[in-house]
C-alpha cells in the first residue's frame, strides 16, 4: 500500500544498507524528500554523508536502528512515549522509551560545551528571606522543595503572562506558595535586589533553558512565621554549597552570578523580621552536643594539669 506511513519507511529502510558502502538518498523517493529524511537521521548520528546526496549507516548497529525506525514507522507503533509528563525520567504509560528523558540526554550533550543556544527563555523571581535564630545560632534562610525539580530553592517561580511585571510575579509567587508568612502587599515590605542571566538544562522540561533571574528582599510586618513542611531554614555555607546538611540539592542558579562572595553578601543582609526565630531541634542538638564536647574538652584538659601537678 502506497501510504505516506510506507513511503517514509521505505525512504529509511533505503538508507539503512551497509556501513561500508554510500547509497543515494533517492532510492525509493524523491531525491529532496530523501535527503531531508537522511540529514535527520545524521544528527542523530545514525548516517553520515558520503558526499552529495549520498549516506551510509554509521555503523552496524545503527543500520539496526534504521531498520528499527522504519518498522515501527509501517507497524504504527511510537517510539518514543512519556511527552505528556513533564518530568525527563518518567517512562511513557504505553511502555516506551521516555521521549522526555532523550530530550534531557541531548540537551545535557549539547549544553556540555557552554556555548549552545538555549532552546527555552523563561523569565524567574526569587526572594532573599533571612531571619535570626534564637540562642546566638546565626542566621537562616529561607528555601521550599520543590519537587518537579527535586530541589530546594528559594521561594519564588516563573512569571506568567498576566503578571503586570516582575514585581507583580514575586508578589503572586509569594501569596501562592508562602501566604503564611505575609500579612499584605501594603505592609510587607518588597524589594528589588539584583539580577543574573544563566542558562541550564531545565530538570522539568529537560531542554536547555535561559534564565532572566530577578532578585529580591523583603522585610515582612509579622512576627511569627507559619511555614509548612516544605520549607526549611538553611545557612548561608549550604547555599553556597548547593546541598543540605543532610545531602539535600538546594538551586542556586544565578545567585553565584548576582552577588560575589555570596555567603559573605548574604551575611551582610538584614533580617526580614525582627522577631528571632526558634531553631529547629536538630540545630539545637547540634549546638548541644558541640557545647558539651568542648565541655568534657576542658574538663578533660584540667584535670591533666592538676594531675601533673599535684606529683
Amino acid at each position: 500500500m502506497d501510504t505516506t506511513e510506507n513511503r517514509l519507511a521505505n525512504i529509511i529502510d533505503g538508507l539503512s544498507g551497509s556501513p561500508h558502502q554510500a547509497v543515494p538518498a533517492n532510492l525509493s523517493s524523491s531525491a529532496e524528500t530523501a535527503e531531508r529524511v537522511a540529514e535527520l537521521l545524521v544528527a542523530f548520528g545514525a548516517l553520515q554523508s558520503d558526499g552529495p546526496g549520498r549516506f551510509r549507516p554509521t555503523s552496524d548497529t545503527a543500520s539496526f536502528f534504521l531498520r528499527s525506525v522504519a518498522a515501527h514507522i509501517r507497524e504504527g507503533k511510537t517510539i518514543l512515549g512519556g511527552w505528556d509528563r513533564d518530568r525527563p525520567e518518567t517512562p511513557g504509560a504505553s511502555g516506551a522509551p521516555s521521549g522526555p528523558a532523550l530530550t534531557y540526554a541531548m540537551e545535557l550533550a549539547r549544553a556540555a560545551n557552554g556555548e549552545s543556544a538555549p532552546v527555552r527563555i523563561s523569565e524567574v523571581v526569587q526572594v532573599i528571606i533571612k531571619a535570626n535564630y534564637r540562642f546566638g545560632l546565626g542566621s537562616r534562610y529561607l528555601v521550599r522543595w520543590d519537587s518537579r525539580a527535586r530541589a530546594f530553592q528559594l521561594v519564588g517561580g516563573h512569571r506568567r503572562p498576566e503578571d503586570l511585571d516582575v514585581t507583580d510575579a514575586m508578589w503572586r509567587e509569594l501569596e501562592e506558595e508562602v501566604p503564611g508568612i505575609l500579612t499584605g502587599r501594603t505592609t510587607d515590605q518588597l524589594a528589588y535586589h539584583g539580577n543574573a542571566v544563566a542558562d541550564q538544562v531545565s530538570r522539568t522540561f529537560g531542554a536547555l533553558s535561559r534564565y532572566n533571574m530577578t532578585f529580591f528582599t523583603i522585610r515582612l510586618a509579622s512576627k511569627k512565621l507559619r511555614m509548612s513542611p516544605v520549607e526549611r531554614w538553611v545557612s548561608a555555607p549550604e547555599i553556597t554549597r548547593g546541598r543540605t546538611r543532610k545531602g539535600e540539592s538546594i538551586n542556586i542558579l544565578g545567585l553565584g552570578k548576582a552577588f560575589s562572595n555570596l555567603e559573605g553578601h548574604l551575611a551582610d543582609l538584614p533580617p526580614s523580621i525582627d522577631t528571632p526565630q526558634w531553631p529547629r531541634v536538630g540545630d539545637l542538638i547540634r549546638r548541644g552536643t558541640v557545647a558539651l564536647l568542648s565541655l568534657l574538652g576542658l574538663l578533660s584538659a584540667l584535670v591533666t594539669i592538676y594531675a601533673f601537678a599535684t606529683r
